[in-house]
């Protein structure tokens, strides 16, 4: 794993996060989480299948709990210097075996997380596939911009309508960001160009990424009869 790669390009790809008994033992719960189904259940736009399971270590079940606990020592290798870098969010999203739907068998839209910055870890449990990323370089859409600002900047995004600057200042903002991203189509400021996928390693279960929250990616495509299961794990850590 390399810090270095994290914050040049915006992902950090590691083989074998989690050994074949972890990566059972967690699935295990995945498949009870799912059965129960709940508030805590949700089908999200693309088809696929999403369960929260908490935001706290004491949330989780024993199988999770070991898998999420490894994954918070991987992040101090990842980046040793964020001191301490409590949990935001633990989830598992599936694309089930079953699932015959083209919009949930395709690759997912190109997309962030968010517009802020925190740290993600993507873990295969089941299926194959890495995370894809944008192949240009890293550039933190929040750098700059206090939480207020960025809060009111982004207000009509969280309603659907995406194509909209209030100032000059938030325009040129925006652009000046995915230029350095290499977002922008060259000679075309109105364009932006998600499509480059960087170069995706082979990954399996127990495998995984680590990435910022405002990197552009997406999840890659499943055949009809694969279970593509998913641990998403954030924090509230920042770049120093």
């Amino acid at each position: 794993m390399s810090k270095e790669q994290l914050n040049t390009k915006g992902f950090t790809y590691v083989n074998s996060i989690l050994t074949l008994e972890e990566t059972q033992a967690a699935l295990i719960e995945c498949g009870k989480k799912f059965a129960a189904g709940g508030i805590s259940y949700s089908r999200i736009n693309s088809q696929r299948e999403q369960v929260k399971l908490g935001r706290t270590l004491d949330q989780l079940g024993d199988g999770m709990k070991v898998a999420v606990e490894k994954l918070c020592k991987q992040l101090g290798h990842v980046c040793p210097d964020e001191g301490e870098t409590p949990l935001m969010d633990v989830y598992i999203l599936r694309t089930s075996a079953a699932e015959t739907d083209k919009d949930a068998r395709d690759p997912q839209k190109w997309h962030l997380d968010d517009v802020t910055k925190f740290l993600v870890a993507a873990v295969v449990l089941s299926g194959q596939g890495a995370t894809e990323f944008h192949a240009g370089p890293y550039a933190d859409l929040s750098e700059g911009v206090s939480p207020e600002v960025l809060n009111e900047w982004t207000v009509e995004w969280r309603k659907g309508w995406v194509d909209h600057s209030q100032s000059d200042e938030e325009k040129a903002h925006w652009t000046a960001k995915a230029r350095a991203a290499e977002l922008i189509s060259p000679g075309n400021d109105c364009q932006c160009d998600w499509n480059r996928a960087d170069v995706k390693p082979q990954c399996g279960p127990g495998d995984g990424v680590f990435f910022w929250s405002n990197k552009v990616h997406r999840g890659p495509a499943t055949k009809v009869g694969e279970e593509r299961i998913i641990l998403f794990v954030s924090w509230n850590a920042w770049t120093t």
